[in-house]
């Protein structure tokens, strides 16, 4: 299973990434914006993407490139 989490690298994304990838069987894609706080121990797990999801053209992009089957919107600000 594909897993896109907006804003991963806040409190609840983080620890929804840990847990998906501890179940196993699963690939972890994120968005980030300002940095990589609380996934850093994760890094070479995730595929992370930075970019503003007010930006249509980048939601497409990334959506695009990840096809998840499954989508967490996480993004607080």
């Amino acid at each position: 299973m594909r897993a896109l989490i907006t804003g991963i690298s806040g409190f609840v994304g983080s620890h929804l990434a840990d847990h998906l990838l501890a179940l196993g069987g699963w690939s972890v894609a994120g968005t980030v914006w300002g940095g990589d706080r609380n996934i850093a121990h994760l890094r070479d797990k995730l595929t992370l993407y930075e970019g503003e999801l007010s930006a249509l053209e980048r939601v497409q992009e990334i959506i695009e490139d990840t096809r998840p089957d499954v989508f967490f919107h996480l993004a607080a600000q």
